[in-house]
């Protein structure tokens, strides 16, 4: 057990020295002023209101002494006497920006580690003048400070962790500069873990109905996506003034602002970034939904993870609450998502290894993406499509692994010009209108069944064997002996 002392508090450092009271170990505070006193409390914390290079008040043993004073010369004179007496302990010393030369050179000599104000003030400045994105993040506020009104920040349809983090980061970063925006979605948003991101955190999202509801609005933003009319309910040729995404686009994109970023795991990750570099403190349900959204997007660091995402999960652990998220990692499975489970199954229609199944009419868009997540541990299997259709639309939803193909990009070729498709190389989304693939106008519930299903396979086996060059139609090799359907959690 550690015995730290805290000797002096000055005001440039009292927020970090609030971080560690209560932290292993008994703590001794010395210090002149009672109202640093009054405001350091600790269940294992001694205070003594004296000099802090007053040895006399000093505890009997120390292992850890934290010179924190606001006035240089004091602080080199507590080091001293610290170091005097308890020359076995680790000194770390807070040197103010107003400290000489010589006296920067006395509290270096008597300390184990410094904390330089006059260098960090320095190494700020030069991250915020010098960054490569920070001509970026100047664009980003001087877009939003253009904005009279109330900005509108859509996500994709059926948002996913990283999209409903994107978009209350972006609500934050707005209302640092006064400007009202609110986070706003089409469809719905029916995954398990999703919805309960949202009951958890008691986020507020509003639910777009058409395209005149974003009438009401200034200005609009998107988050997690790059176009308007592609995969939201938006007009294609609305007016869009900022726009973050990780996604490369097939397009171009065309906004005020734009920030597409290839090389980072989740669009939560620039965001992070975004909040760190401005030094703000996120709330905690945000930093909760960021965290969340990146290691969903990374599929727990597993798919296109890099650097700037592990930077951004180090800085998030200390503000997000991980009891939550720990209870946002653990929700019910849905009868529907069990439903469509069973469907995806029994309707696989197996090559090589790969699989499709048509689930045929389903009330929830998103059960195809639980159902495929499942899917997917089938022995033998490393590619997996999972579609079924609601009213006038059909949606994927694939999963891949161990195979050296996009999947993303395998879908778009899939489908052409018929529909819209898009995501990750083992991870991907795609909807068809229905009439594009149901020329025939089939209305009897087999007929358009078989219709549907000879029409997907057709393309995406072809686009498959197009990339692998290996799935041919052969004996379905895939096992269920060692398939379990999901549990509901207690």
């Amino acid at each position: 057990m550690n015995r730290r002392l805290l000797l002096g508090c000055g005001s440039a450092v009292h927020d970090a020295v609030e971080r560690f009271i209560n932290r292993s170990g008994p703590l001794t505070i010395v210090t002149r002023h009672e109202t640093a006193l009054e405001s350091l409390d600790g269940d294992d914390t001694h205070h003594i209101q004296a000099n802090p290079d007053d040895s006399t008040v000093y505890p009997s043993t120390a292992d850890m002494i934290f010179i924190a004073g606001d006035e240089a010369e004091q602080n080199a004179i507590t080091a001293e006497t610290a170091r005097a007496e308890f020359p076995h302990a680790h000194v770390t010393s807070h040197i103010p920006s107003s400290a000489s030369q010589k006296t920067r050179q006395r509290i270096n000599g008597a300390s184990d580690r410094i904390v330089d104000a006059r260098r960090a003030l320095v190494n700020r400045f030069s991250d915020i003048l010098t960054h490569s994105g920070t001509n970026q993040l100047h664009q980003l506020f001087a877009t939003l400070r253009a904005i009279d009104d109330t900005l509108a920040i859509v996500m994709h349809d059926a948002p996913d962790p990283d999209a409903i983090a994107s978009a209350l980061s972006l609500v934050e970063l707005a209302d640092s500069v006064d400007v009202d925006a609110d986070p706003c979605y089409y469809g719905s948003i029916s995954h398990q873990e999703n919805r309960a991101l949202v009951n958890l955190l008691d986020l507020d999202l509003i639910e777009l109905e058409s395209n005149t509801d974003v009438e009401t609005y200034d200005s609009v933003a998107l988050v997690d996506h790059s176009r308007p009319g592609v995969n939201d309910g938006l007009d294609p040729a609305t007016t869009v003034d900022i726009v973050v995404d990780h996604h490369p686009p097939r397009a171009h994109v065309e906004a005020s602002f734009v920030d597409l970023r290839r090389n980072v795991g989740a669009t939560s990750t620039i965001f992070a970034d975004y909040l760190r570099r401005i030094n703000a403190t996120p709330s905690e349900s945000v930093a909760t939904a960021l965290l969340f959204g990146i290691r969903t997007d990374t599929n727990d660091f597993a798919r296109e993870v890099s650097t700037a995402d592990f930077e951004a999960v180090a800085w998030l652990l200390t503000h997000a609450d991980l009891s939550i998220l720990e209870d946002v990692e653990s929700p019910q499975m849905t009868s529907t998502v069990l439903e469509t489970l069973s469907n995806a199954i029994q309707n696989r229609d197996v090559r090589s290894n790969a699989l499709t199944s048509n689930v045929g009419e389903i009330i929830d868009r998103e059960s195809l993406a639980q159902a495929a997540d499942h899917v997917l541990n089938l022995e033998g299997i490393n590619i997996v499509i999972i579609y079924g259709w609601i009213d006038d639309t059909v949606y994927l939803s694939g999963r891949a692994r161990g195979v050296d193909i996009d999947l993303g990009e395998t879908l778009r070729n899939a489908l052409g010009n018929i529909g819209s498709a898009g995501g990750h190389a083992d991870l991907a989304g795609a909807q068809i209108p229905l009439n594009a693939v149901n020329s025939a106008q089939e209305e009897s519930s087999d007929d358009l069944y078989a219709t549907v299903s000879d029409a997907i396979s057709t393309r995406v086996f072809g686009a498959l064997d197009d990339e692998t060059t290996v799935l041919e139609p052969e004996e379905d090799k895939s096992s269920l002996e060692s398939f379990q359907f999901p549990q509901k959690s207690n």
